[in-house]
């Protein structure tokens, strides 16, 4: 319990094109994805727009090797800094040829996506993950056949609901894990992933957890049930949160769980981590509440920003009224340029939705600074010193309640 109770920091399962400081010497070589994906940014019509996808595309699918990879992410790199549309357009290019192609099976060709089903969970013990019984694996078949994907659809998944420390982590092993479960679908399988194919988890307070499979339709033909005249995406969500959700929440049994809406791999992984900062913020007021018995409007927040070069994220340090010792901590990526902007005034909203009044905003820089000991990230408190998150002593988590 001390490893759980210690902070439900997680590390964020950022898409790549996001992750630009994590790429050390990766800054020779790629020079002809940077002309092509420079050249495809001056493009003036959707002609031209289609002509250089295809270009970006072909130049990608050889590169998706263990050493190949390394090459893409220079010129990702590279046009970072020098090309935005250019950047955007290369990164799309890599995913898209990743997530998405056209296989043959005798006469038939047929349109292969990869999709995620993601949850986010929070609770005092430890939150499910693993091999996935046979009985869930038909359940959530049959839901998303019902209000996901089109009638017509074949759906493979892999057999393990994963945590984000288990998802593949870089472009090599999510393509090789793309094409087997492409195939899959086509041939109307699933994919076991067994032990060995998966990092070992790490436990925290809240998480997200993943499940990961492929969809296939007759090449032309639509892929999600709102491609239909018959049914909205609205309508497909709400049906999904109800059905498939009560199928997968109860994989999820004694956590405070929400379930998203599945959906495209790389866009679904994105729509998880803004998804996942509110819950996580959430979450960490109502553990407090729960563990050291007060409600928040005895607790205390204070945050600030924390750069390495640039803005990374924003650090929450929760703890009771103006006390040093922060309890909790919670980290809010920056995601987007209008973070930069907007997340002070978010993570305020979130805190006064949940009845935390106290809240101390440090507007200066403050390095990314991590403990040395045990690698943990420091929060701010309220004097603005940075400290570690740490429970008190004789605090004792009880029962589980519900979010507000």
């Amino acid at each position: 319990m001390a490893a759980l109770a210690y902070s439900f920091l997680q590390e964020f399962k950022i898409m790549r094109r996001l992750r630009r400081n994590e790429r050390p010497g990766a800054a020779r070589g790629g020079n002809a994805l940077v002309r092509l994906a420079t050249s495809a940014a001056t493009a003036g019509s959707k002609l031209e727009d289609s002509y250089w996808a295809a270009r970006l595309e072909q130049a990608v699918r050889p590169l998706l090797t263990a050493t190949g990879q390394h090459t893409i992410e220079a010129a990702l790199d590279r046009l970072w800094n020098s090309n935005g549309r250019g950047y955007d357009l290369l990164a799309d290019a890599v995913e898209s040829t990743i997530e998405a192609g056209t296989l043959e099976r005798g006469d038939a060709r047929y349109d292969t996506l990869v999709f995620v089903l993601p949850a986010l969970a929070w609770s005092h013990t430890r939150i499910a993950h693993g091999p996935l019984r046979q009985a869930d694996l038909d359940a959530l078949l049959v839901q998303l056949g019902a209000h996901v994907f089109a009638p017509d659809a074949r759906i493979a998944l892999a057999t393990r609901l994963l945590t984000p420390d288990q998802l593949p982590n870089s472009y090599h092993e999510e393509a090789m894990l793309a094409r087997e479960l492409m195939a899959a679908a086509v041939d109307g399988k699933h994919v076991t992933l067994r032990a060995d194919r998966v990092p070992e988890a790490i436990d925290f307070v809240a998480d997200a957890r993943y499940l990961i499979g492929a969809v296939a339709v007759p090449a032309g033909q639509p892929i999600f049930a709102w491609q239909s005249d018959d049914i909205t995406i609205e309508a497909a969500t709400e049906a999904w949160t109800a059905q498939g959700g009560a199928v997968f929440g109860a994989m999820l049994a004694g956590t405070n769980c929400e379930v998203l809406m599945p959906g495209a791999f790389y866009s679904t992984m994105r729509r998880v981590d803004r998804s996942a900062r509110v819950f996580y913020l959430r979450s960490g007021v109502a553990f407090l509440e729960t563990t050291l018995g007060r409600p928040a409007a005895q607790l205390g927040a204070a945050f600030a920003p924390f750069y390495d070069n640039e803005l990374v994220e924003y650090r929450i340090g929760l703890t009771v009224g103006r006390e040093d010792e922060v309890y909790h901590g919670v980290t809010w990526p920056v995601l987007s340029a209008d973070d930069v902007e907007n997340a002070p005034e978010q993570i305020r909203e979130v805190l006064a939705q949940v009845g935390v009044t106290q809240v101390f905003e440090h507007e200066h820089r403050f390095p990314l600074e991590f403990c040395e000991d045990c690698g943990a990230p420091l929060f701010p408190n309220a004097q603005g010193d940075v400290v570690h998150a740490e429970l008190p002593e004789d605090a004792e988590p009880p029962h589980l309640h519900h979010l507000h």
